[in-house]
């Protein structure tokens, strides 16, 4: 996905819940989906989609539903809308949100399509004044004059750039937000920044100032030095051509420093104790079966035990034997004439 309609910009600048919403929506729309429809959509199936908690899949439901960006279904299905126009002029700068796989990067993506689309807005109000205050022959002068009179313009275009304080203004961020979004647009190539400051000679004034302070707020200006003051304004940014972007993810910026235990050689030795902790266990386990199953073992009858101890293996065998047994008598019920026959047998 690379267009967003430019409608949106004025559900993005509402506040930081819209452009959330949005993002989840792209975030859902990179899963291979048949025309945006999941069927038997619940919480739980897009949880497992996107890893996002269940509330706030929830809270994100109810602000596309409130910008009628999805529709319910009877059958339980939802429909995901699609976000851009098969206009290519009606939709924002392009930006590619398939190489961004969380909701926070999507997020800064979204807001700097907003800032392009701010660019683009003002280059065209540039154009337009241009035409209004100083005409020439191909321009079309009545339609520039109606554009500067519905916008109530009354003079000439002057680009003072776009600071933080008026980026969150316009997006309804706060400043700090705005500056990281400023930061992440320069590092993917999305923005070309340009520092604006005024310089002004103060030879007149003298080198040495006694008051810096004092100086710098009857001059209007934000630093000096032995020669120069200088007033820094707000940035000026160019909307780099799509071709020229940058997706790779700087992992420098991500290390973290992991602690002591959890080193390579900590981690490989830790594997190492759990394996022995399970062969302990697994062998725990086997000897616990084995003494259950010498419990269960067949113990001899108690007419054996009252036989005569003199009695030896052999003699033992030759008294059960297969043969032996088929030729005694039946046997009776009582014990004591089962032991007087086991006797008489073996006498025999």
């Amino acid at each position: 996905m690379q267009l967003l309609n430019y409608r949106l910009y004025n559900e993005i600048t509402k506040g930081l819940n819209y452009t959330r919403a949005i993002a989840f929506s792209i975030l859902v729309k990179q899963h291979d989906l048949v025309s945006s429809t999941i069927k038997g959509c619940t919480i739980n199936k897009l949880h497992e989609m996107t890893g996002l908690h269940a509330n706030t899949i929830k809270k994100h439901l109810l602000k596309l539903a409130e910008i009628r960006l999805i529709d319910e279904l009877p059958n339980g299905s939802i429909v995901f809308r699609s976000l851009s126009n098969k206009h290519e002029n009606r939709n924002m700068p392009t930006i590619d949100f398939d190489n961004f796989k969380t909701l926070t990067e999507i997020q800064y993506a979204v807001y700097t399509v907003a800032i392009m689309e701010r660019l683009k807005r003002m280059k065209y109000t540039e154009e337009k004044c241009n035409t209004r205050f100083n005409p020439t022959k191909d321009d079309d002068f009545v339609a520039a004059r109606k554009y500067c009179r519905e916008h109530n313009i009354t003079k000439p275009f002057q680009n003072n750039g776009l600071s933080f304080d008026g980026i969150a203004k316009e997006l309804n961020i706060s400043s700090g937000t705005a500056e990281a979004v400023i930061k992440f647009a320069v590092k993917h190539n999305f923005l070309e920044k340009h520092n604006r400051q005024i310089q002004v000679p103060i030879w007149h004034l003298g080198k040495i100032v006694s008051n810096k302070s004092a100086f710098l707020e009857t001059v209007g200006a934000h630093f000096c030095t032995k020669n120069n003051v200088y007033k820094v304004l707000a940035n000026t940014y160019t909307i780099v051509d799509p071709k020229l972007h940058k997706y790779e993810v700087d992992v420098t910026e991500n290390k973290v420093e992991l602690p002591k235990w959890q080193t390579a050689e900590n981690l490989f030795h830790k594997n190492e104790l759990e394996n022995q902790d399970e062969k302990k266990k697994s062998a725990k386990k086997s000897e616990t079966k084995c003494t259950k199953a010498e419990k269960k073992q067949y113990h001899t009858c108690s007419t054996v035990e009252i036989l005569d101890e003199n009695i030896n293996n052999e003699s033992f065998y030759d008294i059960f034997n297969p043969l032996s047994l088929v030729s005694l008598p039946p046997v009776p019920s009582t014990k004591k004439h089962i032991i007087d026959m086991v006797i008489l047998v073996h006498k025999k």
